[in-house]
């Protein structure tokens, strides 16, 4: 029986049919040109009036969130040093960060039983010592799911102009009420994509609210089709909400079940991440959970402690978890 890999946000809802018939449609010459600019405008304006923006020049198209970050923090690195970051954040922040040399400051953790934050007094003290840094934050988390309070973070950004946010937002709904009260704030740049909310990561659309140079502004950039499945999908969002939401329901029953050797942490996100709090466990059961449910999560360590990751999907997929679990009872 082949596995399904849960290590990684891919999406396992049957997608909208006016997204399927944007690529049953295909069209094979699409692949010998450009989108147009003026379909890449269209699509920022389609942007732009979900996020409740009406200056375009705050949204700038990347070829996915991934490359937003890459190049907003080589822009940034220019002038500054130093990046502010959770300790227990995306592994691949570090690679990033390292890679362009900057100082690299880690926040700790307060762990409760069922949630995983980061330690404000330290935060804010690191905040105070530094003349200026760029903050990287994922809202919510990945991997733990912790969403931070969208107004201590408010406060907490305008206390300290001097220092640049990014806010990583893959994970939220873009478009809620909440976080665009971030989108016009001159000290904040906010990431957003298609991949997560719409499950699809093939298409690696990407955009950042918020100033950046002129010189990111694709010119050769966004697949045609892409384009005009991004636009379908603005168009459709609430259908795409609602399969949020499911997961979001399944991450909060797993979080309500108890295991002997488990322990699941509270997720505001399409994934849960699960401490295994007893590393004499007999490894094998790990290959028979799997062979049994059909489902692989992420397997990995952090400061020592053991964990496990799962991406959600709709009902089968939450079945095939709760098998896996299953066998830790």
């Amino acid at each position: 029986m082949s596995l399904i890999h849960l290590d990684r946000n891919e999406y396992f809802f049957q997608h909208h049919p006016k997204i399927i018939e944007i690529f049953s449609n295909f069209n094979i010459l699409d692949i010998s040109c450009y989108a147009s600019l003026q379909e890449q405008d269209y699509l920022l304006k389609e942007i732009a009036n979900n996020s409740n923006l009406t200056n375009l020049e705050q949204i700038t198209l990347f070829h996915g969130a991934e490359d937003a970050l890459i190049k907003i923090l080589t822009w940034l690195r220019k002038d500054h040093q130093t990046i502010i970051m959770e300790d227990f954040s995306w592994n691949n922040y570090e690679f990033i960060i390292n890679s362009l040399g900057y100082q690299k400051i880690k926040i700790p953790n307060s762990f409760t039983h069922k949630d995983i934050e980061v330690n404000q007094h330290i935060f804010i003290e690191e905040l105070k010592n530094l003349s200026k840094a760029v903050v990287l934050l994922t809202i919510p988390n990945n991997p733990t799911g912790y969403h931070a309070s969208i107004e201590n973070l408010l406060e907490l950004i305008a206390s300290f102009p001097q220092h640049i946010f990014i806010l990583d937002l893959v994970y939220s709904d873009l478009f809620s009420k909440q976080y665009q009260s971030f989108y016009n704030l001159y000290n904040v740049i906010s990431i957003g994509s298609f991949s997560k909310l719409f499950g699809m990561p093939g298409l690696r659309v990407g955009y950042a609210i918020g100033t950046v140079p002129h010189a990111f502004k694709l010119k050769l950039g966004i697949q045609r089709h892409n384009v005009r499945a991004c636009l379908n999908a603005l168009e459709i969002k609430e259908w795409y909400l609602s399969n949020r939401k499911e997961m979001l329901t399944y991450a909060e029953k797993f979080a309500q079940k108890s295991f002997k050797y488990l322990n699941i942490f509270h997720s505001s996100a399409p994934f849960i991440l699960i401490e295994i709090l007893e590393n004499k466990i007999n490894q094998n059961i790990f290959h028979e959970a799997e062979q049994l449910s059909g489902v692989k999560p992420k397997y990995f360590q952090h400061n020592g402690k053991s964990y496990l990751r799962f991406g959600l999907g709709p009902t089968e997929i939450y079945e095939k978890i709760e098998i896996y679990l299953d066998c830790f009872k």
